[in-house]
């Protein structure tokens, strides 16, 4: 699932080229991936893009008419831009715009989704109010990650994950971190000292930043808003790479399955 760096590699990309677009037609060939939940049956058609947002794992597209799309691409979604109408497979929802150029969201395996709100519903959404903090924002302090830890006995691996904790944070780069911080995945949250919370929020912002200046993580399905795939996974330290040897020390990676998800860690680096 693409995480916040491929979120917001794509947000940045449509940045520069939707504000200003007006939405020519909108062509739906899977009808559980588009819903329009306002009050205007036509929503977008017509509309100008006024500005490209994200929130965690959420690409919010805002228009003139006080309407945002809200776009989650789950497992398989892309979210693509083509200077001229690109024949692809697994298109859900094709977004023709008014210089020719076409938007597209594809999702092979159909877990993703285009939400079409109201900017005021959209404000008060749900899965939108009850993410924490931004992790790359001013929120995401060393002394925020401690009073969060101190009642958790869960394993600090999986309070990564919680997005109600930390916003945007999935398996890669919470593996990632953790071997940054030389913290051992499993180890209780509410264990890890004020220095520990210090060295794990400061690895979270330095691993994202530099995913994102890879342009993200691809594996098979994460491409940017222009078909090109991340190249972080030349870079990644520990995730999906159980069994190999560590590339500080040498150690064998252990693997092991926490809240039903496969975590890699040295036994070595981290403690």
């Amino acid at each position: 699932m693409p995480e916040l760096p491929e979120v917001e590699v794509i947000r940045r990309q449509l940045a520069d080229v939707l504000p200003g677009r007006q939405v020519a037609c909108c062509t739906v060939t899977l009808a559980k991936a588009f819903r329009n939940l306002t009050e205007a049956v036509s929503a977008p058609c017509g509309e100008v893009f006024t500005d490209v947002r994200r929130r965690g794992k959420y690409l919010l597209l805002d228009t003139d008419k006080a309407h945002t799309l809200l776009v989650h691409l789950r497992m398989t979604g892309a979210l693509l831009y083509d200077t001229t109408p690109v024949e692809r497979s697994h298109v859900r929802v094709r977004f023709g715009l008014d210089n020719g150029a076409e938007l597209a969201f594809r999702d092979v395996r159909t877990f993703g989704s285009v939400t079409v709100l109201t900017a005021a519903a959209a404000a008060a959404y749900p899965p939108l109010t009850k993410l924490g903090p931004e992790p790359l924002g001013p929120d995401w302090t060393p002394a925020y990650l401690y009073a969060a830890t101190r009642r958790r006995t869960a394993a600090i691996k999986t309070v990564l994950l919680n997005q109600e904790i930390v916003a945007g944070i999935g398996n890669i780069y919470a593996d990632e971190s953790l071997f940054a911080a030389g913290i051992r995945p499993t180890r209780p949250a509410r264990k890890l000292s004020k220095v520990a919370c210090r060295r794990l929020c400061e690895s979270v912002r330095h691993v994202l930043e530099a995913s994102l200046a890879h342009g993200g993580t691809s594996f098979r399905d994460y491409r940017d808003s222009t078909g090109a795939r991340g190249d972080n996974v030349r870079y990644l330290q520990v995730y999906g790479r159980g069994g190999a040897p560590c590339r500080h020390c040498g150690a064998t990676l252990a693997k092991v399955r926490l809240g039903g998800r496969t975590t890699v860690y040295c036994p070595h680096c981290q403690r």
